[in-house]
């Protein structure tokens, strides 16, 4: 039977093993608060603690360059976690399983409209005097409102620790009670690190596919190295030459394409070697929940690790359609965007059926996807019917051959 975030709380306070820490700065006391509602907590909690202030924060855990950072919280974590090892050991370490809940949050702020977002982990033991486990995480707030966001952030850490306790001997089943009573529509997981005793043998980058295979998140990014890593850091001011596909397997033509299309962008454009980024999109947003189900998420990492070899960034996602792509990117830099595409790919960006269900159709759609600076790089090989006779065969429905051309006129569309 399912429980409510309030019944997992309280399950966790009369749960004689567990007893620790909660260190949040952010968006207020949000997992505290719960183990307070839920009566017992005298039970889990030994302190909680929030400083907001930057320099009480520096004082207490030490520096970091930003106050929401993967640095900021593993400082955070370390520090709580060495004061409870330190003072309560002795005491009841023999039949306790001491843990460590830390959050550092940028939340919606009076009068904001800035990207939400915030580093959650945990240390904690699984059984009494063992070395420490550890799991980090990166979120994505979505919420319009303040009081929204910190409501999803007390259920997200209520959820984290009483999946952790009870569900840590199968990492998928833990990873999937994640955003119980919450949806990725209010908080998305983008980011997740395991590690410890327990976890030796299991994969944080398998876990995060596995999170982008059930719906917990639209997206995740892989570095050169193959190894997870934040959109919002990787790709921060970059111009963008981005090729989407399903990749199965990556192949010698899509690198050629992109690196001819990074020629022409560095020497027709004006384009900055240092800021410009080849962006490969493993696109897997299914047609049916059979082809959900069937993905193989393995499978999805050996071709990201395929494009490791030769040095490229992968972003494995669910968008369904260009221009969410195009509206994700903008999210998190401002630079120009190039997509790469074969002339095979262009009747599915100008079918009517492609925007089915989507308020404004293709209007509205390609408005989006050609917003600011954004061009479509489009490969072809028979150069003798000319760049528009190509596209005006290259299977467009008659209905949209005037909006291909007022795209082809303003230089929206370039052929190569």
């Amino acid at each position: 039977m399912k429980l409510s975030t309030l019944q997992k709380a309280l399950s966790l306070n009369l749960d004689p093993r567990v007893y620790g820490t909660v260190a949040e700065i952010g968006a207020g006391q949000e997992v505290a608060r719960f183990f307070f509602r839920a009566g017992g907590a005298a039970g889990t909690i030994a302190k909680t603690m929030s400083a907001y202030d930057m320099q009480f924060s520096d004082a207490i855990y030490g520096e970091s360059k930003r106050f929401v950072s993967k640095d900021r919280l593993t400082l955070m974590l370390n520090r709580e976690y060495g004061l409870i090892q330190e003072r309560l050991m002795s005491r009841r370490g023999k039949d306790t399983c001491f843990f460590t809940y830390s959050n550092t949050v940028a939340a919606r702020g009076y009068g904001e409209k800035r990207p939400c977002h915030g580093w959650v982990g945990m240390k904690f033991q699984l059984e009494p005097e063992e070395e420490c486990n550890e799991i980090i995480l990166h979120v994505r707030l979505h919420d319009i409102t303040n009081q929204q966001q910190q409501d999803a952030l007390g259920v997200f850490g209520i959820n984290l620790i009483y999946s952790i306790y009870n569900s840590w001997q199968d990492p998928q089943a833990m990873v999937t009670q994640l955003l119980d009573d919450l949806g990725w529509e209010r908080l998305e997981i983008d980011y997740i690190h395991l590690s410890g005793p327990k976890f030796k043998d299991v994969d944080s980058r398998l876990l995060l596919l596995y999170l982008l295979k059930i719906g917990h998140t639209e997206m995740a990014m892989f570095s050169p190295q193959g190894e997870p890593e934040l959109a919002s850091e990787a790709l921060y001011k970059k111009d963008l030459l981005i090729m989407r596909g399903t990749f199965s397997p990556p192949r010698d033509k899509h690198f050629s394409l992109a690196t001819e299309s990074e020629k022409h962008f560095l020497g027709r454009e004006g384009g900055e070697a240092g800021k410009s980024k080849i962006l490969f999109e493993m696109n897997l947003a299914p047609g049916s929940k059979e082809e959900e189900d069937s993905l193989d998420i393995e499978e999805i990492l050996e071709r990201i690790d395929l494009f490791a070899a030769r040095g490229y960034s992968v972003m494995v996602s669910r968008f369904y359609r260009y221009f969410r792509v195009r509206e994700f990117v903008s999210s998190v830099t401002a630079g120009r965007v190039r997509f790469i595409m074969g002339l095979e790919h262009v009747p599915q960006i100008f079918d009517p059926k492609y925007y089915d269900g989507y308020e404004g159709g293709i209007l509205a759609a390609l408005g989006h996807l050609f917003t600011g600076d954004t061009r479509c790089y489009i490969h072809y090989k028979d150069k003798s019917k000319g760049e528009f006779s190509s596209l005006l065969s290259s299977g467009i429905p008659d209905s949209e051959k005037q909006l291909l051309l007022y795209l082809y006129e303003r230089d929206k569309l370039i052929m190569m």
